[in-house]
Order: structure tokens, then C-alpha cells, then sequence
């Protein structure tokens, strides 16, 4: 049996005016996981509208098929960037680590042998 959850979360500003919220997602495979059939985890930001940020807004992504097929992306959220002031200096500020190769489209290892 296949388990979807999803949270989501908002966040308002000191006058109580809404900014923006984060949508967490975990999606937990039927049947054995592997790496055609991860785990897959993940937190988005979110606008004012509870809609995905313009760019993706993903800010943590985690799929585990098995020992050998890992991935995690992070990224801080868009809005921090932008409180912080530093927004117009820093675009962007991504870490990835992965064991085995992750493709986010498709949310699949790939497991095509290396040629020898």
C-alpha cells in the first residue's frame, strides 16, 4: 500500500499579514523501495496563495531507493534570502549529495549499468 502525507504550513509577518508557507510532502512507495521505487521527501515554499514559488522554491528534497541510491538536495527558502537583505547578492545557494544517479523529473535512479 502506497502512504501519501502532506503538511502545510504558513508563515505571517509581526502585522500578521501572510508572507508565504512551506507545503511538506513524504511519499512512502507500495512494496519493496528501490531505486526505480524510492522514498521520496520534500519541502517547498510556498506564496501567499499556498502556490509553489516562481523558480521551484524546493528547499529540501531527500529519495532513498536503497544503500547505494541516495540523494539530497537543499536550498535555503527564497524569503529568508530576501529578509535577510541579501537576496540581490546571493541568487541562489544549492547543496546536492547523491550515491547512485537521481533524476528529480522522473523521481528514479538510474540504473543502467556502467559500461566496462
Amino acid at each position: 500500500m502506497k502512504i501519501d502525507v502532506s503538511l502545510s504550513l504558513g508563515f505571517t509577518d509581526s502585522q500578521g499579514v501572510v508572507e508565504s508557507g512551506i507545503n511538506v510532502n513524504l511519499s512512502i512507495p507500495a512494496g519493496e523501495m528501490s531505486a526505480k521505487n524510492p522514498v521520496k521527501f520534500f519541502a517547498v515554499q510556498t506564496d501567499k496563495d499556498g502556490k509553489e514559488t516562481a523558480g521551484g522554491g524546493k528547499m529540501l528534497e531527500v529519495a532513498v531507493g536503497d544503500s547505494s541510491h541516495v540523494y539530497v538536495a537543499v536550498a535555503p527558502p527564497k524569503y529568508l534570502l530576501e529578509k535577510a537583505q541579501i537576496d540581490k547578492t546571493v541568487r541562489a545557494l544549492d547543496v546536492k549529495v547523491q550515491e547512485g544517479k537521481y533524476n528529480p523529473g522522473t523521481g528514479e535512479f538510474d540504473t543502467t549499468p556502467k559500461p566496462a
